[in-house]
Order: structure tokens, then sequence, then C-alpha cells
């Protein structure tokens, strides 16, 4: 949770790095199979030749032998069998009919479209049943695609080198010969042959295994009905610890030995969260066994293949809690991704909304006191500052021509779910979500299936006004969004909308709607508990809400939208959250900051509104809120300074937050007997809240009482910790002196440490480098990490 809480105050300068230029020259080479067949089953035999084990290294050495049978069923007269395929070496093909009487009269090879195209010595007719039997050969590849190498770690220390397969989004083509698009749903039995002593997984339990000298051979059950991208193998080295769910579900972990004993947390969470999802969803894990595998080189953060999940090393081993959000993700994907696919990839944002939503809920089967309100939050800040590019109903393509899965996909598809959510209801949502998993188990489904799931249990409580495929089509098919527009009148609030969001240029074309969006309109009025839902329809030109009342709108942050004020109302707000801050939630006060600050520096609210209002909040119950009030104020000077507009009442209460600060520190002086351990604990609650008051102070008093408290006796076992704190302080010349005076004693491991975070102050605060957010206190930031990288 410490990381979402952080992400709040550092998303302003997230930059986004996954997103496709326009202008890029794209080499296309997805192009779609012919639909006159469908594959039902497949057999696939992988003989792979890695180093390492007894075998002898010939030239075979690193490369793989294959061959793969499918049977399909006719859907329409065809005489050609395509299949896609791109790098591999076909060796043989031949078809089989029921009637014997089919060959393969030809084949060729079309680079282009990455098809393998088999031409027939006859028509066929719809309703036959066909099978294709072909040998194939290629070499591991090194570009992670594919079937590919990854590097693996002995317990002695030696290298190993492992072979993993990622195929998401159109790669399987490149390990073997299939129909490599997501309708394209079959069962696989896989038998690998690897060489003896090495590990080889696939997706299903193993049910046979024989070792022939140098190489094993290991046959699998057979699979669900799934797409191609959800296929999976490893071999290598590795090892495994094991539990199992209340309902006798095997749950592995396996990492390359060295590691084995870092893979407790993932384990756990991973037991927890797939009972905690049977149960919500109704339905079980559909195959007998689950595991994880970690691998040193891996593209992506983690891949949700079915029953064998691939993570990257360090989002699974350790205990970082970005290990727990990434195990959820993907176990989340095992029922929204797996068991019910999209159709094709311009919907991959119901794959990953779905399984971004879902890591909430499933946050709270580990950590009960888990903030599902702050992790929507969080994801509504990611995608406004990236959904200037495509809309999330879109597909996008690399330089190579396969398709790419963009990151608005998941922030933004889990924005627009979570308020399908609130407007149906959260009861009715479950019930509809439990009802598309078991009406399209093993099928492929377009966006419309979600909707008729929610339609039948919103229309069944409510007499809706709009349908919610209506109301999708604008969030789905247009990028950016909206911002509401709030005035006073002497009747009440009206408000008009706009697109204010930049975009980027060559990607103004998404506008579906004109930019415009039907709008649920959450508000709060004050002296009123609850939230009230009117709906502002993207064909009006205004919506008035008739109240005398001060009312805040965008209540509890469930909607993807910023509010701006005018300044009677700015004024307003403020004085209502002073008089009366319990009447509204963290989740409503929190939107409220987040859009002052975004607005206001964007100059779309005068720096006195902002001001007004973070003030009327920097006390306030939630520690969060209170610290992003505080934040908010002491970066506001340099705005009023920047726009000229000096306002000596705004510049008291900016002063006054300093002022407040020096208070606080000068608690040291009024008893200079008190010992560094006492102070601490009695004026903060950590290490980092100490570190944020010394970062603002950064006076001589400061650091010469650190520094006389170094010199004591109280240092003993507190010393790491006040010599971070000097660097808070950042008096660089002080702390470059103290990092070489001999008679603090440091140790060598600290001075070495010293010296990183010297170099660090000489750049950016440390609490700003994406290595330090990832730990809960800079004690465990020491005890995990000697060096560190310095992130820009």
């Amino acid at each position: 949770m410490k990381n979402l809480l952080l992400s709040i105050f550092i998303l302003t300068t997230w930059r986004l790095t996954n997103s496709q230029n326009a202008n890029e020259t794209i080499k296309y080479t997805n192009f779609p199979l012919p639909t006159a067949i469908y594959p039902t089953e497949y057999d696939l035999n992988i003989t792979t030749y890695l180093p390492g084990y007894n075998w002898k290294a010939d030239e075979r050495n690193m490369s793989y032998l294959g061959s793969v049978s499918i049977r399909m069923e006719v859907r329409e007269e065809m005489d050609k069998i395509v299949l896609h395929s791109s790098n591999l070496t076909i060796i043989d093909a031949k078809v089989i009919n029921s009637d014997n009487n089919l060959e393969i009269s030809s084949w060729v090879i079309n680079d282009r479209n990455q098809f393998l195209i088999l031409s027939l010595n006859k028509i066929v007719n719809p309703g036959e049943n066909l099978e294709v039997f072909i040998i194939f050969g290629g070499y591991l590849r090194e570009d992670l695609k594919g079937y590919y190498i990854t590097k693996s770690t002995k317990p002695t220390g030696e290298p190993m080198i492992n072979a993993v397969t990622q195929f998401e989004a159109t790669s399987a083509r490149f390990m073997f010969p299939c129909f490599d698009e997501p309708q394209f749903k079959a069962t696989w039995q896989v038998k690998l042959t690897y060489p003896t002593g090495a590990v080889g997984l696939t997706n299903t339990i193993d049910m046979e295994s024989i070792e022939d000298g140098d190489f094993t051979s290991t046959t699998y059950k057979r699979t669900v009905k799934m797409s191609s991208y959800l296929l999976a193998i490893f071999v290598g080295d590795v090892q495994f610890k094991e539990t199992t769910t209340n309902r006798g579900l095997r749950i592995r972990v396996y990492a390359d030995p060295k590691n084995i004993e870092s893979v407790n947390m993932a384990l756990n969470a991973s037991r927890l969260t797939v009972e905690g999802f049977e149960e919500l969803f109704g339905i079980d894990f559909p195959m007998e066994k689950l595991d994880f595998v970690s691998v040193f080189d891996f593209e992506a953060g983690a891949m949700e293949n079915w029953g064998l999940i691939i993570h990257k090393h360090d989002l699974i081993l350790g205990t970082d809690k970005d290990i727990v959000e990434v195990v959820i993700h993907e176990l989340a994907h095992q029922w929204f991704g797996n068991l019910v696919t999209m159709k094709t990839w311009d919907q991959t944002w119901l794959n990953e909304g779905c399984a971004t939503f879902m890591t909430a809920i499933g946050q709270t089967y580990v950590d009960r006191n888990f903030s599902q309100e702050l992790f929507h939050i969080t994801q509504q800040e990611e995608a406004r500052l990236k959904d200037r590019y495509r809309p999330i109903r879109s597909v996008a393509f690399d330089k190579d021509g396969s398709v790419t899965i963009q990151v608005i996909y998941y922030s933004k598809g889990s924005s627009f779910i979570r308020m399908l959510e609130k407007i149906v209801g959260t009861d009715n949502f479950y019930e509809a979500m439990r009802n598309y998993l078991s009406q399209n188990t093993y099928s492929n489904v377009k966006e419309e299936d979600l909707y008729s799931a929610l339609e039948a249990v919103w229309k069944t409580n409510n007499e809706s006004i709009i349908s919610i495929s209506e109301f999708a089509k604008c969030w789905t098919h247009q990028n950016s969004h909206p911002t509401v527009f709030a005035t006073r009148t002497p009747e009440g609030v009206v408000l008009t909308q706009n697109r204010e969001a930049p975009i980027e240029k060559n990607y103004t074309n998404y506008d579906e709607c004109g930019y415009k969006w039907d709008i649920p309109i959450w508000y709060q009025v004050a002296g009123e508990g609850g939230h009230k839902l009117v709906w502002f329809k993207r064909d009006q030109y205004e919506l008035e809400i008739p109240t005398e009342k001060t009312i805040i709108l965008n209540a509890e942050s469930y909607g993807y939208y910023d509010v701006v004020y005018d300044d009677v109302s700015y004024q307003s707000i403020a004085q209502e959250l002073e008089n009366n801050p319990t009447m509204y939630s963290m989740s409503t006060k929190l939107r409220l900051l987040l859009d002052i600050e975004t607005n206001a520096y964007t100059q779309k609210i005068a720096p006195h509104s902002l001001v007004l209002v973070a003030n009327a909040l920097r006390n306030d119950e939630s520690e969060l809120v209170r610290k992003f009030a505080n934040t908010i104020l002491k970066t506001s000077e340099f705005m009023i300074n920047r726009l000229n507009e000096q306002n000596n009442e705004d510049l008291k209460i900016i002063k006054g937050v300093s002022t407040n600060t020096s208070k606080v520190l000068r608690k040291f002086y009024s008893s200079s007997s008190e010992q560094f351990g006492d102070y601490f604990k009695r004026n903060f609650k950590s290490d980092k809240e100490f570190c944020d008051v010394l970062r603002n102070e950064r006076n001589e008093e400061v650091t010469n009482q650190l520094i006389d408290w170094l010199n004591t006796n109280d240092s003993t076992g507190r010393k790491h910790l006040m010599g971070f704190l000097m660097f808070c302080a950042k008096n660089k010349d002080k702390v470059r002196r103290l990092v070489f005076d001999a008679s603090f004693d440091w140790t060598p491991l600290e001075k070495s440490r010293n010296i990183q975070f010297l170099k660090i102050l000489n750049r950016r605060n440390i609490y700003e480098t994406r290595q330090f957010r990832k730990f809960q206190s800079n004690e465990e930031y020491f005890s995990r990490k000697t060096n560190i990288r310095i992130e820009s």
C-alpha cells in the first residue's frame, strides 16, 4: 500500500514509456487468418537441446525439434489450410481426413503475413474434420519472444541457461505453426523432452516421465480449451515450494536454487487469493495444479499463462509489496482473460481492465486493511497521465509488426470498470460478473457481452435512463477524459463539460462522440452524509443541480473525470471542509485535492482557491489527506511567484506551514538533555515523516543537533538513522565533512552507504528515487541494498 500512497504524489512526474509513436514506420505482420477452419485439439511434442547437462553438446545446442498435430473442423468450403508460422524450419507436413484421400499438394511460407499456407489437392466441405501433422525446428531466441533463453544461477554461483516461452500477444507462431489468434481456442496436450536433470513444466500436471539416458520425456495432461498465447513451457534448473488450497488445489512457486527461500510471500498470497476468487466468482480454478516460475530475463512483469504463470524474478522473489499486487493481478487473469477471453486484440482492455480492477479486492484477501479506494484513485491518476494516445478500445503494434499490450488498458480499463460498478451498484455488479463468467466459460467475448450481463441486473433493479453500451462507447472508443466545470448561480450549480486534457499530436482523431461523454455525476450536498447520482448526457449543453447549499462533485472519486469550480464555490467548499471535515470521506477529499492541484498548475483555477482548499485540509484526520494538503501548500508559493499573483493572505498561510514546522523541530531545544530516541518517538511516526520535516526546514540548528547526538552514546544502534536524517537536512558541506570524519567511527558498510547517499543528495531527495520507494522503511532499505542505482 505504501507504494500506492506515494504514487499519488509522484504521478505528476511519471513519464510514459510504453506508447507507440504514430510517426514510426510499422511493419504490419498481424494479419488475421481465414475463418474457414477452427482448431479443436493440439498435440505438441518439443525436444529442447539445452546446454549445461550430461548430454554432449553438438550442433543441436540451443535448438529444439518439434512436431504438432492439429485436429480441425471445417466451417466453410476451402482448399487451403492457413496457419501462423514465423522463423521456423518446416521439415515435413501432411494432412489426414476421414476418407484418407486428402493430400498437401504444396506449401509456402509467406514471411510478410507470417503465414504457412498448405495447399490441398481437393476442396473440403463444411462439416468435415481434418488433422494436419507438421514437423518443424528452430533455435532458442534471444529477444524475449517465442521460445527463448533466460539465465539462472546455481547455488555455487555458476551460471545456468534455462528456456522459457512468452507468447502474448502474437509470438506462439515463433515456436510452432498454430492458429495464433485469441478466437481460435482449443485443447492442448504437450510432451516435453529435455536433458535429464532439468525440470520441464507446462500448463498442466505431468502424467508420465520416462528417463532415457541423457534425456527425459514427460507427457502432461490435456489442457482445458484456451488460446495459443496462454500456452507456456519452461525447461531448466529450478526448485519449488508448495502449498495447497482449502479444496486441495496444488500451488507451487519455482525459482533457481539460489533464491528458492525467497518465494514464501508469493506462495502465501497465491493461496489466499485463489481461495478468495473461487468463492467470489463461484467458479473453481479448472486445472489440478497452479505453478509460478521466476525467470531473470522477461520483458513484462509477469504473464498469466493458464496454470503456469511466469514472473520476472524481482516481482516474485522477496517481500516487496509489489510482489503481492502482481501475483493477484495474474491470478485474476485465470478467470478474466483465460476462462473468458477477448475475441480480438483490440479488446484487450477487457482482460487487463478486469484483472486490474479485481486486484483491489484480491488484495483484501491477503491484507484485510488494504484500501481498495486508494488503489482505484491511483489507477485513475495513472490513467489520466497516460490517456493521450490511443483509446482503450484499440490495438497497437511494435516496430516488428507484433501486437503490443498498452499500459492504458490496465489503468483506464480498471477506472472505467469501477464506474460501471458504481453505476449498477456493487452487489449487482458482482452478480453480473459471475453471470458473465459462467455464461462465457471457455469462450471468446466482445465488450457487448460484458455490457449485456450488466444490463440484465441493472434494468431488473432500476429504471435506467441510459444503456450501458451507449454509455460505454464514448469512454472506450475515445482517448482522454472530460473536465466538468461547475459554476454557482442563484438557482443552483450549473455544469458544463469539455475535453481539457492534452492529446498527443496524431492521436486527435479518436473523437467517436465529438469528445463529449455521458457523465455520471456523483455529488455530495453540504450537511448530508450520503451522495447522489445525476446524469450529464453528452447531448446536453449544460446541467443544473438546483440547490443553495455547497456541493462537492465526483464524491468518493467514483468518476473518471476532473472537476473545476468557480472561485465562489471553492470558497464555500473550503469553509464547509473546515466546519464539517468528518462529513466527507478520505476519497472525496483526496479527489478534490488532486483536481485542484492539477488544474491550478494548468491555470484553470486561481492559486488563491488552491491555497484555501488545501489549508482547510492541512489538519485533516486522514494522514494521507493531511500530508497531501501540506505538500500542496509548500509547493504553491512557487506557483504564486511564477504567476506573479501575490496575495498576502495566501503567503501568510503558506509561511504558516513553515513556521509550524520550525516549532516542531525546535522542540529539540526545549530540553537539551533529551535523547534522540525519546525525541524521535515523541514527535514522529516514522523516519520518513522526520525526513519530510527536515527536508523543508534545512537550518543549521537542526544539523548541529543531529551531529551532537551522533557524538553521544545515544547514537548506539541508531547511527545509521541519524546519518540518514543528516542527508534529509540537505546541508551538503556538513554532510560531506560528516561522511569523511573518522571520529564518527563509521563501519566500511556505513561509509559506503553514506557516500552513495551523498551522491544522491547532489542530485535529488532520496525519497524521490524509485529504488527507495520500494521499501517500507529506510532500515529495510539498508538491510537489502548496499549500493543503489540512481534512476532519473
